[in-house]
Formats: C-alpha cells, structure tokens, sequence
C-alpha cells in the first residue's frame, strides 16, 4: 500500500507489501505532448524471494515454503494444510492490516520510507 507526500522540495514514499509505487520525471520545458518521462524511483516488492525479507520473517517466528515454485509465508506452529485451509498465508512479507500474520506467521507492518529530493530542472 503505498502513500506519498511531497512538499517544494521532497517527496515522502512510504509503502508495504506489493503495491507498486513508480515515480516518473520529464524535463522541463519539453513540449508535455512529445517529451519522454523517465523512471525516477521505483518501489520494490516486499515478499519471500527478497533474501533480507525473508530472512526478517523468520527472525519474527515465520515459517517459509515453496509451494509449487510460490514462496509463501506461514504460521510456525500450523500445518501447511492446515494454514492454507484457514486461508492464513500470504506470499508477502509485509502487510497492513494482517494482525493474526503479523503476530503468528513474522508478517510485519513496518512500511519502507524513502525520501526523493525533487529536482528543479524537472517538471
């Protein structure tokens, strides 16, 4: 879930799990119909084939697995089958709003937060 907040000079990015946020730029003083954007900043996913996301679950009390090439986060003292029956994994590491995860299974709430200096010779 991403969030942003910007004043003259910063733009403020906070997000958790897979929401996507891409930060775009375009010169200024390019015609706004023919000028090229280009990517500024990019946030990347919180899930469980990111090795320091995976490895902070664990160090929660998550348990990882592999099923069917899907890493996905669970419960320790659960079952798999069990976990999946009660719909209680996720293939993120980060996530708002998943206490049950985030207290059993190593799931945190703790959002990323990048500030971008904005550049003046951009619109």
């Amino acid at each position: 879930l991403p969030f942003a907040i910007s004043d003259d000079q910063n733009l403020c990015i906070a997000h958790a799990g897979d929401s996507k946020c891409v930060v775009l730029k375009r010169p200024s003083g390019a015609k706004k119909s023919k000028s090229k954007w280009a990517e500024m900043y990019s946030t990347l996913d919180h899930n469980c084939f990111d090795d320091d996301e995976a490895s902070n679950v664990e160090k929660r009390g998550g348990t990882i697995f592999d099923i069917r090439g899907d890493l996905r986060v669970f419960p320790t003292r659960m079952t798999v089958r069990e976990a999946r029956r009660r719909g209680l994994s996720l293939n993120m590491t980060r996530s708002l709003g998943h206490i049950f995860l985030s207290e059993k299974a190593g799931i945190s709430s703790m959002p990323d937060i990048r500030i971008l200096k904005l550049e003046s010779d951009f619109d």
